[in-house]
């Protein structure tokens, strides 16, 4: 069986998926990489520097869950092609 023959089928959907995860977990990381850090030796203090740059929070929240919904769609779309890439298989076992 040539190398063509491998990376096509079942692997080929895994490792688009593995990818695609990647990418997700990467750009949540981005998002977090510019938000500021509050300050404060008591937790008031605490609370009001955050109360200070609640609009960085809060745009980092809308855009995290807005990302997520989308890799969990993605998700959702590709449980049926996994379904179906087990049932191409010879043994009809999923692929590893």
């Amino acid at each position: 069986m040539s190398d063509d023959e491998l990376d096509s089928g079942p692997r080929a959907a895994e490792r688009l998926t593995f990818f695609s995860d990647a990418v997700v977990a990467i750009a949540m990381t981005l998002l977090a990489i510019d938000l500021p850090v509050p300050g404060g030796s008591t937790v008031s203090v605490f609370w009001t520097s955050v109360e200070h740059d609640e609009g960085h929070y809060a745009t980092f929240l809308v855009s995290f869950v807005v990302i997520a919904a989308a890799w969990r769609a993605s998700v959702w779309t590709m449980l049926p092609a996994d379904a179906s890439i087990a049932l191409l298989c010879s043994d009809g076992a999923a692929p590893l």
